[in-house]
């Protein structure tokens, strides 16, 4: 598991007040990586300090390179198990079985395979909607993925 807080949204407070202010490349937004709360490297201690929010805040964040992937399933599973919250806006990989997912992986180069822990962000123009996105990705016969990868964590 990587211990990192993937930003779903930004809503009113103090986030958009500062987005507000910041210059576009320094706004914190969808489908960032926060790494690091307060020098709070851990999911949970970073939540308690989100939760207690007490003066100034400073984050570490990491901005993703998405890339994307191009799976045939030519009548095989999908071949992954994934996991998705109702309000998100992503679909985590949590398993990869036989299938698509592994066909690709069989001839993709390391740094573009598909692994455990990676998020969909995108499903063809599907975004936002995890439920509609999985859909897509379990009857569609060619999908279009676009993914990000947590940053590394020690």
């Amino acid at each position: 598991k990587h211990s990192v807080l993937s930003v779903a949204r930004v809503d009113d407070g103090c986030v958009e007040a500062y987005n507000a202010k910041a210059d576009q490349d320094s706004r914190l937004a969808t489908h960032d990586y926060i790494v690091d709360i307060n020098g709070q490297t851990s999911k949970s201690s970073m939540l308690a300090e989100l939760e207690e929010c007490k003066g100034t805040v400073k984050l570490k964040v990491v901005r993703p390179e998405p890339w994307v992937v191009k799976l045939v399933r030519k009548g095989k599973p999908f071949g992954a198990g994934v996991a998705y919250a109702d309000d998100g806006v992503s679909v985590d990989f949590e398993e990869i079985s036989a299938g698509a997912v592994q066909d690709f992986n069989l001839g993709a180069q390391p740094a573009d395979q598909l692994r455990v822990g990676d998020s969909i962000i995108k499903v063809n123009s599907i975004a936002g909607a995890p439920t509609e996105m999985v859909y897509a990705m379990m009857t569609k016969r060619m999908v279009e993925l676009t993914c990000v990868r947590p940053p590394p964590t020690s």
